[in-house]
């Protein structure tokens, strides 16, 4: 990171557009802009003020097999071992269930801003009643012909 970048909106909602060369982009992810710069030092979705407001800078990961990245948008997933626990999980972890799949065991979340969603996802690992734990990405985006 090289000191503070300004940001400002762009015409992609969930993108930040930085004072830096357009060389700093790294790639388009549909509706998100990976940019070659960090803007802090914890893998956590934030909000960046800037000249037309506030933007929302997701982290971004790196796939060692592929050489590809992906956005973390901010939601994930968790299988449950009893999905009666969906809302106490929610509650004794500071995130909001925003769906049940009952078929599937499956209760999505939202995660709010300025969390560390690697240590959330640690943490919800080491639950005896989460049997897997799926963060939702941005990583393929199709574009048609």
């Amino acid at each position: 990171m090289h000191g503070k970048a300004k940001s400002t909106i762009n015409e992609n909602d969930g993108s930040a557009s930085t004072d830096t060369a357009r060389d700093e982009i790294v790639e388009r992810k549909g509706l998100f802009t990976v940019y070659n710069r960090s803007f802090s030092q914890e893998p956590s979705i934030r909000v960046i003020e800037g000249r037309s407001g506030g933007v929302t800078a997701h982290p971004v990961v790196l796939n060692l097999r592929t050489k590809s990245v992906a956005v973390i948008t901010g939601k994930m997933c968790l299988k449950l071992k009893e999905l009666e626990d969906a809302q106490s999980m929610a509650d004794s972890y500071g995130i909001t269930l925003s769906f049940v799949n009952t078929r599937m065991s499956t209760a999505c979340y939202e995660i709010p801003t300025e969390v560390n969603i690697l240590t959330l996802r640690e943490d919800l690992e080491n639950e005896s009643g989460v049997l897997r734990v799926t963060l939702d990405m941005v990583d393929r985006i199709r574009r048609p012909h």
